[in-house]
């Protein structure tokens, strides 16, 4: 009984940090913010990792061919909404204050690019691409309901809230490189 209840807490806490990091993300897209071309698929791989990692310890023996299919196709529409949001950012030249916030963080040590050099440019999807989050959030919604008739369980997991929003992030992510070269 105790353990069923921390496991529902863990896993509210869970929800909870996907939907801190969705929440960060919005604030992310709708102002400008430095463009590091080498850390452009970091997030989305360690969303991915840690998604991948938590369904292993939740639900993975009970993996259904629904969840995989449910999997495969909320993936699918959140990378699309992710290459939308890639496709209306926005790319300027590093502004002269954003320049200026990265030499005073790189002259005190801070931070981990602080040996890096520093970005030519910084993006911005707007409130557009806040707003496309929303739409990452009702495909999410549709996946749990779909996955709640079918009676897949693990697609439904937090690990699954993150392997979607890795998907929504490695669209994004995709355009915007492209956008860079």
């Amino acid at each position: 009984m105790i353990i069923g209840e921390v496991l529902e807490a863990r896993g509210a806490l869970d929800g909870l940090l996907a939907v801190a990091f969705i929440l960060y993300s919005c604030v992310q897209q709708a102002r400008w913010s430095p463009v590091h071309r080498g850390e452009l698929w970091r997030t989305p791989a360690v969303l991915a990792v840690i998604g991948i990692l938590m369904l292993r310890r939740s639900a993975l023996e009970s993996v259904t061919p629904q969840d995989v299919v449910l999997a495969l196709l909320g993936g699918l529409a959140a990378f699309g909404v992710g290459m939308l949001t890639g496709r209306i950012t926005e790319l300027r030249p590093l502004s002269r204050e954003a320049r200026a916030a990265l030499e005073r963080r790189r002259s005190r040590g801070r931070g981990r690019r602080s040996t890096a050099p520093l970005p030519s440019q910084e993006s911005r999807a707007g409130w557009w691409g806040a707003a496309l989050w929303a739409v990452v959030i009702g495909i999410r919604l549709g996946v749990e309901i779909l996955a709640e008739h079918v009676g897949a369980e693990a697609v439904a997991s937090a690990g699954g809230i993150l392997l979607l929003v890795a998907a929504a992030e490695a669209g994004r992510a995709l355009l915007v490189a492209r956008a860079l070269r």
